[in-house]
């Protein structure tokens, strides 16, 4: 599935607190729209 408006291929992104909840699907959401690098750090 391809969604042109939410297109990061190549972006870096960086999300804290991704163990769970919020950030857990954040992080997903970003992996899934093509981010590059992603860094999960749970604080």
């Amino acid at each position: 599935m391809t969604f042109p408006l939410f297109d990061l291929s190549g972006q870096r992104a960086l999300v804290t607190g991704s163990s769970q909840g919020i950030g857990f699907a954040l992080a997903k959401g970003l992996a899934e729209h093509g981010t590059r690098s992603r860094s999960a750090i749970s604080t």
